[in-house]
């Protein structure tokens, strides 16, 4: 009998992004994050969390295209992420990212798709989460994994606590959403991978932009189901944030 461990799994950990709502002069995945450990960053303790999961055969991390080595080396100052990867020989490969998020993920899967076809890495499943979100649990991971291989697409949210509106360019109210139906989604957000790397395929080609994976997913793929996020899991936006 197959475990969800046997499944196999592969991670794309976006870190790519300007961070220019931070106005720092560091990129916000480089911040040190001191009550984790020394040497601890936004970027290290993401990947740490999937690392002690120990569901991932390969991990592919985007950063801008001049900061690959020093992101490699950065990470690997947290001397928590080598003891992990002690226990599973999980691959970690950077690789660089792109102009949007959209088309940085993108490159991620290409990456991914690379070392599939090198029988460099054996998996079904693909989990997409922010670089800017460090709070992730082990055990949010682990639900999204189990969740995606009974659905094909899943990703983490909550009922929004605050009454949702839309309005239009004026500020006129047009739009009265139902708060038990709205929902704060979040990542890692888990697909089939041959089906999202196909979904992004398509995409790159409609001319649109997308705000997230699950709205590629649902356009060129399939359904995609909501499992229960966690309110800790934020994500870093502003400087405001990461105290």
């Amino acid at each position: 009998m197959k475990t969800i461990k046997n499944l196999g799994f592969a991670a794309v950990i976006t870190a790519a992004g300007k961070s220019q709502r931070m106005n720092l002069n560091t990129k916000k995945e480089y911040l040190r994050l001191p009550e984790f450990g020394e040497n601890a960053t936004v970027l290290s303790e993401c990947i740490l969390k999937f690392l002690k999961t120990q569901l991932f055969e390969v991990i592919v991390i985007t950063v801008p295209p001049d900061d690959i080595f020093e992101a490699n080396n950065m990470i690997f100052q947290d001397k928590r992420i080598e003891k992990n990867l002690a226990e599973k020989n999980t691959k970690i490969v950077f690789t660089a990212g792109a102009d949007t998020r959209q088309n940085s993920v993108f490159k991620a899967l290409l990456k991914l798709e690379e070392l599939k076809e090198k029988k460099e890495a054996a998996f079904k499943f693909v989990l997409i989460h922010d670089g800017a979100r460090p709070w992730v649990s082990c055990e949010l991971i682990k639900q999204v994994a189990n969740e995606v291989c009974n659905t094909g697409a899943v990703i983490p949210g909550y009922q929004a606590v605050d009454t949702q509106k839309i309005a239009d360019k004026s500020g006129k109210i047009i739009q009265h959403l139902k708060r038990s139906s709205v929902y704060s989604v979040q990542t890692p957000q888990g697909f089939d991978f041959d089906k999202i790397l196909a979904a992004h395929k398509q995409a790159l080609g409609s001319g649109k932009e997308y705000t997230d994976d699950s709205e590629i997913y649902g356009e060129f793929a399939g359904e995609v189901f909501i499992c229960t996020g966690e309110v800790s899991n934020k994500k870093i936006t502003f400087k405001e944030d990461i105290k």
